[in-house]
């Protein structure tokens, strides 16, 4: 779901996997809510970055674990009309032992 208000856009986003064969203590399903936010820099004029941020939880792998919580920054910029560039940083600051305390993810698009 997303609801805008002016240039800023508020996002909701729910999804559950299901999954088969996995070993008893895990969960044969596994939920994430992610809560965020995108606002186009440089707008109206310019549209063509935009950042992005939002809060996620996601359900524990293993049963009786508690469930991994936490916050990405990005931006996201049309190189061309076909190809756009995305880099984001984040941390999972609740959950698990094993959680990350950081992470980097990066990626181009291109339309064809």
């Amino acid at each position: 779901m997303t609801r805008s208000f002016d240039r800023l856009s508020i996002h909701l986003n729910a999804g559950y996997e299901i999954l088969s064969g996995v070993p008893r203590e895990e969960r044969d399903g596994r939920y994430e809510i992610v809560l965020g936010a995108s606002y186009p820099v440089g707008a109206p004029r310019y549209t063509r970055t935009t950042l992005i941020a939002d809060v996620f939880t996601e359900q524990s792998v293993r049963r009786g674990e508690s469930n991994v919580v936490g916050a990405e920054v990005g931006f996201r910029h049309q190189l061309t009309p076909r190809v756009v560039l995305d880099a984001g940083v984040g941390t999972e600051f609740a959950g698990p032992a094993d959680r990350s305390s950081f992470t980097f993810a990066t990626g181009i698009s291109i339309g064809f």
